[in-house]
């Protein structure tokens, strides 16, 4: 079975360096542990965060920027 993949910017989120990205970010989170987990995937760009409250199962995966 594959690893399903919650992308942060389905859920909102802008990566545009000042668009607060939290409520989309904990979304993301939230629907991959409610799915029984997954990998929360943060494609390339500059998130702006508060806190967010990570939950069992979730793998927190960001694109390589190198």
């Amino acid at each position: 079975m594959s690893e399903k993949i919650f992308n942060v910017l389905d859920f909102g989120a802008r990566a545009d360096a000042v668009t607060l990205d939290t409520a989309a970010v904990q979304a993301a989170v939230d629907a991959c542990c409610a799915a029984g987990g997954g990998k929360v995937y943060f494609p390339k760009g500059e998130y702006v965060l508060a806190t967010v409250f990570l939950k069992d199962n979730v793998h927190i995966f960001f694109e390589d920027v190198v």
